[in-house]
């Protein structure tokens, strides 16, 4: 929904199309008026963090879905009439609080569910992407535990390079190149040069990277348009 509305945000500014617009701030009024899917009274949990979806018996908050929840209410912030209509800041302020003491509780242990999150901090498929939400939120609301807990990620995720499917070295593709756009940092950029490249050395000679990750069927002349192709596509 968060990724749908960006969609239309942004498809609105390039089109300009207020009907574009008005399917951004219906999805928007869903999410935080009608879906129950933002935590806002359950003080066992970091408020304003996002479950993976209305129907469950359980509930669950993964890692790498509320990155996006983040760095997409984040973009839309920028605009002065969905901020006033929406919390959306303080949405990405929630996420990256929670998901930065997270990695402060998590990371020695690199567990894959603890009593909150769910999704392997060793694996940039979640690691990853907590480090954009969380960096990418220091860009506007600047934090020294957030700049902490980008670094602690992001040098725990590259002593496990040597293991990383075409899908994590996408991640971290997408993940450092994305800093890099909120930072301007030299050391950002030549990590999201060297993982763009290790991407290039994959890649099959028709232009496909080979299909690794665990939910998908696996095969070097396979493409994984899920959690491959894509994020390789949006890093480059």
């Amino acid at each position: 929904n968060f990724e749908t509305a960006w969609l239309y945000w942004l498809a609105a500014k390039v089109f300009n199309r207020d009907y574009y617009r008005q399917i951004c701030i219906r999805l928007l009024h869903y999410l935080y008026h009608r879906s129950g899917m933002r935590n806002i009274s359950d003080e066992s949990l970091p408020r304003g963090i996002w479950r993976w979806a209305t129907s469950q018996w359980n509930p669950s908050y993964w890692r790498d879905d509320n990155s996006w929840c983040c760095v997409a209410a984040l973009a839309m912030s920028a605009d002065a009439e969905l901020a006033e209509r929406f919390p959306l800041r303080e949405t990405a302020e929630q996420i990256a609080d929670a998901m930065a003491e997270d990695i402060e509780l998590s990371l020695p242990r690199n567990q894959w569910k603890t009593k909150i999150w769910m999704g392997e901090l060793a694996s940039p498929h979640w690691g990853a992407l907590m480090a954009m939400a969380i960096g990418c939120t220091h860009s506007i609301a600047p934090k020294e535990r957030y700049l902490v807990g980008v670094e602690k990620i992001l040098g725990f995720l590259e002593t496990h390079r040597e293991n990383f499917t075409s899908s994590e070295i996408a991640y971290m593709a997408l993940a450092t190149s994305a800093l890099v756009g909120k930072t301007n940092n030299e050391t950002m950029l030549t990590q999201a040069r060297q993982w763009a490249d290790m991407l290039i050395e994959r890649m099959g000679p028709r232009g496909n990277l080979p299909s690794q990750w665990r939910e998908s069927p696996a095969g070097e002349h396979l493409v994984d348009t899920i959690y491959v192709q894509n994020w390789a596509t949006l890093a480059w």
